[in-house]
Order: C-alpha cells, then sequence, then structure tokens
C-alpha cells in the first residue's frame, strides 16, 4: 500500500482535463492508496475551477458539476489533514527559508506533517504529487519523493 500526499493543484485533474489527467485518475481509482490532503486544499481545488470558469476555460455547468463531484470524494477518498498551529508554524518557517506562498508552504508543512507521522508509526512515507514546479523544487529539497502528473511521460517532476 502507497501513500500520497496531493497538492491542490494534482487534485484539480481528476475533474478537469488537463495534462495529467489519465495519470490522477488512475491513482485515484486504485484502492490500495491512501491519498492526504490539506484541509486548505478544498477550498483550493473549488477556486480552480472557478477561475479556470472566469477565464473562460471552464463552463459554467461543468464548474458546477465539478465542484459537486470533489465534494463528494472529499467524504470519500482523501484522508484530510487538518491545519493546525504547528502546521502553520512550520509553514512560517518554509516561507522563510524557501519563500513559498502562503498556501503552498501549508500544503508542505501538511505534508511534512503526514511524513513525520507515518514515519512514527513505521508506514510508507508519502510520496508528494503537485504540479507546481515550484513547489515540487521545495519539497525535493525537503526529502520528499515527487511526481508532477503534469509531466509523467518526461521526467516525472
Amino acid at each position: 500500500m502507497s501513500s500520497f500526499f496531493l497538492d491542490s493543484s494534482a487534485i484539480v485533474k481528476q475533474y478537469v482535463l488537463e495534462e495529467g489527467t489519465s495519470w490522477v485518475q488512475q491513482l485515484f481509482a486504485d484502492e490500495d492508496h491512501t491519498l492526504f490532503i490539506s484541509r486548505i486544499a478544498a477550498a483550493e481545488v473549488v477556486a480552480a475551477f472557478y477561475l479556470r470558469l472566469r477565464v473562460g476555460t471552464l463552463g459554467q455547468i461543468r464548474a458546477a458539476q465539478a465542484t459537486t463531484e470533489f465534494q463528494r470524494d472529499l467524504l470519500q477518498l482523501f484522508q484530510i489533514v487538518d491545519v493546525t498551529e504547528f502546521i502553520i508554524a512550520a509553514a512560517m518557517r518554509l516561507i522563510e527559508q524557501h519563500t513559498l506562498r502562503g498556501y503552498d508552504a501549508v500544503q508542505l508543512a501538511t505534508a511534512q506533517f503526514v511524513q513525520s507521522n507515518l514515519h512514527d508509526i513505521g508506514e510508507t512515507e508519502p510520496i508528494f504529487v503537485g504540479a507546481d514546479r515550484r513547489l515540487n523544487k521545495v519539497a525535493m529539497q525537503c526529502g520528499f519523493d515527487v511526481i508532477n502528473p503534469s509531466k509523467i511521460g518526461e521526467d516525472g517532476q
């Protein structure tokens, strides 16, 4: 059984057709995987759908459908990690060290929290999955194996 921590940029690919969608759909379909996400991903993913609506790359009906599908999946597919004071403090340190955007730092700090907890109980540490090159680079610097579903078939990063 493998564990994955999914950044919002990867989650969106399950609901919106773009580069990397087929890889993410295969990941979601495999019941042997545990998929961890940060609680903030819920807002970020829906915001991504409606950003696409605003810029004209997604229609109103599809944005609403994607939101409904995602909200259903939140309850069924994911292990949701709440954002705590500990995670926010870790995110602030990541911002100081790597000049990350705020929510990117919270995502990575949440992934580190999951990584630490899985390590402590002897489980396989999660693979970080994201489509944001900058965030992926920092995640690698922090010791994560990283997959960029948009780059599968290229370098995977």
